[in-house]
């Protein structure tokens, strides 16, 4: 792996229609020679490229939350190939993640050269006020288009019926004859927006350099708040020139107040101007299977897995329920609910999620536990013991299985049992390090 900020890399926290939170990223090569697209001897050209985000807890920085892993091979016509060859290739894809804060790596392989290209980025995706308006984040990006498609919701920096094309922001770059133009989100509580009536905010906007005199250049906006949607979600933008700006660092702050509200929303980006700065054209792939891991249930458990990590269980359980009902095969789901279950000592819940999902050959020997003393406890220890020898049929070397089984016996009264699953499950439990 070549270490260091090498990707440009580019996020923006998102709500989608249900006013659930995500994270749109976009990771791209720095040069267009990252990427070896190679020729073949039918006149066509391939790459074969993996696209990784891992998703660690911003508290401590080495707990990892979940990982997403995509490999994205393709075969290109000579037309196809010739409208990338100069271009940066990167990835486009999508986070499901609940309001907090993150530490994220982003890697890019590309399997033809056996490379890998890596970057590392801190991103908050910030709360709802409840008795105000919050600005999720700013969304420079190069062009627009209109995009109508059944799936906006799962669509990488899509809002209102655009597709957008980020700028990566590490660092933002912009020439000093051009003018950055950027979207964003303003969330607010759901609400029918006719209760808003004439209500207003005023936006405005500032450009200037950290530290210079003479302030900020500023413009600023009406915008009216019957425009949000049912959920509390309105984008909007802004183009400002850059005309005539200095070489050096800037600072873009956008700011909102609210008439009878002593709250003021913010966002801030920073950037660079450069005079005569090219910026390099990109062709980004967008995650393939992005509607599969929404319909699957993999974005639920992984929400829920952000929320396990913040500590909000009880937030987390139906997360983790869905998942699992999505896919019966979900043993990370399976495992993280049990636990949450057996935390509270909920075990009618275990019950009920073993009847409802049952455990699959992957299922590991502590969720079993756990499920065999939630039957124990609502139905009763012979619920436990049945539950137990069928699992033991396709586990027969698990002996803490047959020691757990031993105890229900004896709880039964069924001592000759208890003493032949202690036999049977003795000489499969790993013996202490001596010393």
């Amino acid at each position: 792996m070549i270490p260091g900020q090498n990707l440009d890399v580019a996020t923006f926290p998102a709500r989608d229609s249900r006013g659930m939170t995500r994270l749109d990223y976009a990771m791209r090569f720095r040069q267009s020679s990252d990427l070896a697209i190679e020729p073949a001897s039918d006149g066509s050209y391939s790459y074969n490229m993996q696209a990784q985000v891992r998703v660690y807890d911003s508290g401590k920085a080495d707990r990892l939350i979940f990982t997403q892993e995509q490999n994205v091979a393709e075969t290109l016509d000579k037309l196809k190939f010739n409208d990338i060859t100069s271009k940066r290739v990167g990835y486009e894809g999508s986070l499901p993640l609940p309001p907090g804060k993150y530490h994220l790596e982003f890697i890019l392989t590309d399997w033809k050269k056996k490379r890998a290209f890596q970057a590392t980025k801190d991103v908050v995706v910030p709360e709802i006020d409840p008795s105000g308006v919050t600005i999720a984040g700013l969304l420079p990006f190069s062009s627009v288009v209109p995009y109508d498609s059944d799936n906006p919701d799962i669509t990488p920096f899509t809002f209102a019926g655009l597709r957008f094309l980020p700028l990566g922001t590490n660092p933002l770059t912009l020439p000093s004859d051009e003018a950055i133009q950027f979207a964003y989100e303003i969330w607010a509580p759901p609400q029918d927006p006719a209760g808003y009536a004439d209500q207003k905010m005023t936006v405005e906007y500032a450009v200037g350099r950290p530290g210079a005199e003479g302030g900020a250049k500023g413009l600023s906006d009406e915008i009216a708040k019957n425009q949000f949607d049912p959920m509390g979600t309105l984008v909007s933008g802004k183009k400002v020139p850059l005309l005539n700006q200095f070489p050096g660092s800037y600072l873009l702050s956008v700011t909102i107040d609210q008439p009878g509200s002593s709250k003021r929303a913010f966002s801030t980006l920073n950037f660079s101007v450069v005079p005569g700065f090219t910026r390099p054209d990109v062709w980004d792939v967008t995650d393939p299977s992005l509607a599969k891991e929404a319909a699957d249930g993999s974005w639920d458990r992984e929400r829920a897995l952000c929320l396990v990590a913040q500590g909000r269980l009880d937030e987390a359980r139906p997360w983790l329920r869905r998942a699992l009902a999505r896919n019966h095969s979900d043993e990370i789901a399976r495992s993280r609910l049990v636990e949450a279950y057996s935390a509270r000592k909920d075990f009618a819940a275990i019950q009920s999620l073993y009847k409802d999902a049952g455990i699959s050959d992957e299922t590991d020997g502590g969720t079993i536990l756990q499920i065999a003393e939630g039957l124990d406890q609502t139905g009763g220890v012979k619920d436990a013991i049945s539950f137990l020898e069928s699992t033991l049929r396709t586990r027969e070397e698990n002996g803490a299985l047959y020691l757990a089984l031993a105890g229900y016996y004896r709880d039964a009264g069924d001592s000759k049992k208890a003493a032949e699953a202690e036999s049977k499950g003795k000489p499969f439990l790993t013996p202490p390090a001596s010393r």
